[in-house]
């Protein structure tokens, strides 16, 4: 239960991130040009020899996606749920320069991992019971834990892992939900402000 939790989680995230984009940009309302003049759609006119292009912010997809093959590669080869830790994967949604796109999909692949895990897809080196370290001292077969142990063992461990994942995040998501509740009616006021919407249309 607590691993599908996490995968709700993670899913609300995301959600939430495309409603954050969609809060940046307002809401594109279409204007009716039939009832309105030059110059009610900005200062410019229409005789002017320039053209304003506005600077869009691309997203490199290539640095995206080597990055995302990267991090698939170390939750592969990590113990599931040690990395990245949870202070870390919480202060993800706080990035203030990173692209909206990146943050997202590295939650979208810290859902996979959890869901794979929820499957009972765990980690091929989990599968061959291999021993986390070697020990310098020669251990007694009675004492010496069972391959099967030692995975059910490495798989509670995981599950407590990604609990805190989902409690890191919540708490934040709730820090969120409680600003936005202060500021609704700016936000309003924002949407219906009829120059940023020209704004974003010009």
């Amino acid at each position: 239960m607590i691993i599908v939790a996490m995968v709700t989680v993670a899913m609300f995230i995301v959600a939430m991130i495309m409603v954050a984009m969609c809060k940046n940009r307002l809401i594109r309302r279409r204007i009716d040009y039939s009832r309105r003049n030059s110059m009610d759609l900005g200062d410019a006119s229409r005789e002017s020899e320039f053209v304003v292009l506005k600077e869009r912010r691309l997203v490199p997809r290539e640095a995206v996606f080597e990055g995302m093959k990267r991090f698939s590669f170390l939750l592969e080869t990590c113990q599931p749920g040690s990395v990245p830790d949870h202070h870390l994967i919480a202060a993800i949604l706080d990035l203030p320069h990173a692209p909206v796109v990146a943050r997202a999909s590295l939650l979208l692949e810290c859902a996979h991992l959890v869901h794979q895990c929820n499957k009972g897809h765990w980690p091929t080196w989990m599968k061959i019971n291999l021993p986390i370290f070697r020990p310098s001292i020669a251990m007694s077969t009675r004492n010496a834990p069972s391959g099967l142990r030692r995975t059910h063992v490495l798989q509670r461990a995981a599950g407590k892992l990604f609990y805190q994942w989902a409690e890191a995040i919540s708490a934040r998501l709730e820090e969120f939900m409680n600003e936005d509740k202060k500021n609704v009616d700016q936000i309003i006021a924002l949407v219906n402000d009829e120059s940023k919407q020209r704004e974003l249309i010009l």
